[in-house]
């Protein structure tokens, strides 16, 4: 199994988020879901499902040089994911 992925945030804005919110972001993974529901919140559901896999283009991490396959370690970077809610 992968090891979780790395999650990056560039800016130190705090977040504007309730405390039950933010213990659900206390894993790697609450962080990732959080980010990609702000941007699933952020359009229609006609727009998401039509705009999917370009979406994930934009956000993927990007594959070490030498490493093929699944399950290369990478940097997520959740402040990118985040924008592409602010982008519309």
């Amino acid at each position: 199994m992968p090891d979780a992925p790395k999650v990056a945030r560039k800016s130190s804005r705090p977040p504007k988020r309730s405390t039950s919110a933010s213990r659900r972001r206390s894993t790697p993974a609450g962080e990732i879901g959080w980010s990609l529901l702000t941007v699933a919140q952020s359009m229609p559901t006609e727009e998401i499902a039509a705009r999917a896999y370009r979406l994930y283009e934009e956000f993927r991490p990007a594959i070490p040089a030498g490493v093929t396959g699944w399950g290369a370690a990478g940097e997520l970077d959740l402040d990118l994911i985040e924008g592409l809610s602010e982008r519309r």
